[in-house]
């Protein structure tokens, strides 16, 4: 049933949840195929290697219902006279990572991107974590039914690959994403996410362009550019990549 949620126990008996889409699969991640299974309320979930583009830095505003400038935000109707940018100039989705950890639920970062991966550690003192040295503990990408940016998304905040390390307090490092809010879990509390593209293959991520192309992108873009593939109107130049 699409009026309830996708965990409610009417949806969940179905085993929806369960189900594998080999398009949201990429055969080179070692884990797509392993269920989820480090929340028990929701029960065992299918993970998720695509994430849809959610734009640059901002997500959604629950106040406004303003979403971010990619092509998909919570409640998003972006039609192709929206995206001026150009279809072949805007990312659709990109490779992504299962069992990606990540923390959320910080402080209020605002609305200016972070300028380095290490500035993500200064929010990460009030922080909701999904990181522990179990696979099962990093909870990012793992519920492909999950509309939310840390599971169903990627950004351009940082380029393809990037390492975003981040120490935390078991005296271990991680590559982490951020999600500043877990949408729908405040009235008044904006996201702001940094969900980087990640592979397995070597050098690249790859990419699905708004026109339906399929690239290789390289882990060497300049930032500058995979920013403007990121959004949808923001009128910047796209140099060939």
């Amino acid at each position: 049933r699409l009026d309830i949620e996708w965990n409610d126990p009417i949806n969940r008996v179905t085993g929806i949840q369960t189900e594998s889409i080999d398009t949201y699969s990429c055969p080179s991640d070692p884990n797509s195929d392993l269920l989820y299974t480090g929340d028990v309320d929701d029960g065992p979930v299918n993970p998720v290697s695509y994430g849809f583009n959610f734009g640059t830095w901002f997500v959604f505003d629950p106040r406004t219902g303003r979403g971010g400038d990619g092509c998909f935000y919570p409640n998003s109707s972006v039609g192709a006279n929206s995206i001026t940018d150009g279809m072949s100039n805007t990312l659709a989705c990109a490779e992504v990572k299962t069992y990606q950890s990540y923390f959320y639920n910080t402080a209020n970062p605002g609305p200016t991107p972070p300028s380095s991966p290490a500035a993500l550690s200064q929010w990460a003192g009030a922080a909701v974590f999904g990181l522990g040295p179990s696979l099962q503990d990093n909870a990012g990408h793992n519920e492909w039914c999950e509309g939310t940016v840390h599971d169903s998304g990627v950004t351009t905040t940082f380029t393809p690959n990037m390492n975003v390390a981040y120490l935390h307090s078991d005296g271990r490092n991680y590559d982490v994403d951020l999600s500043s809010r877990y949408e729908g879990t405040s009235l008044t509390e904006p996201t702001y996410a940094a969900i980087t593209a990640r592979s397995y293959h070597t050098g690249v991520v790859h990419v699905a362009l708004m026109d339906g192309s399929v690239r290789s992108v390289s882990n060497s873009i300049s930032w500058a550019t995979w920013r403007a593939l990121g959004t949808r109107a923001g009128d910047e130049f796209t140099e060939e990549f």
